[in-house]
């Protein structure tokens, strides 16, 4: 092999190393999700507490978990992904409206990160008590964690970290 074949194959080997966007042995980035606060209202901190931890999270790390670059959507949603959807679909357990759901978090994207849909998303709502709620989007599938009512702040993220859907794409 020549010495410049050598030296491309190396290049090529060292650019495709360093991308951030190329995922490894199944370890793709992420997880991407959506975060709803079906009581903004009466608990915007919640909101808050959710967003601090995901930004002062080390990178690398979230919720005990290895990741690459998780993306939390606080403020932007998928088109039609409404606090009422997910009422119906999560809280009033709707099929029709589950399938919606499952539809809308897995068609969309938003470049150049999410390009292949998203995770999940995860909701705080207080419909028989506080509970945070993930949903899996190719699962399909809720999960429930109940939150003390008076909660502080380290319930609060733990409850959050209990239903992280998993990174589904590869």
């Amino acid at each position: 092999m020549s010495v410049l074949r050598r030296i491309l194959s190396l290049l090529w080997l060292l650019a495709s190393v360093m991308r951030p966007d190329v995922a490894y042995a199944g370890f793709a980035a992420g997880p991407f999700l959506v975060w709803v606060n079906l009581q903004k209202d009466a608990n915007a901190h919640i909101t808050e507490e959710v967003v601090r931890y995901v930004k002062n999270e080390k990178i690398g790390v979230l919720c005990d978990r290895n990741v690459n670059g998780p993306i939390l959507y606080v403020n932007s949603r998928p088109e039609g992904l409404t606090d009422q959807l997910v009422t119906d679909a999560l809280i009033k357990h709707d099929n029709a409206a589950i399938a919606s759901l499952r539809e809308k978090l897995l068609t969309f994207r938003d470049p150049p990160d999410v390009t292949e849909g998203l995770d999940g998303l995860i909701v705080y709502a207080e419909i028989d008590g506080p509970r945070m709620i993930g949903f899996g989007a190719k699962s399909g599938r809720p999960h429930v964690s109940a939150i003390n009512r008076t909660m502080n702040s380290y319930q609060v993220i733990k409850s959050f970290c209990a239903v992280v859907p998993p990174i589904w794409r590869k």
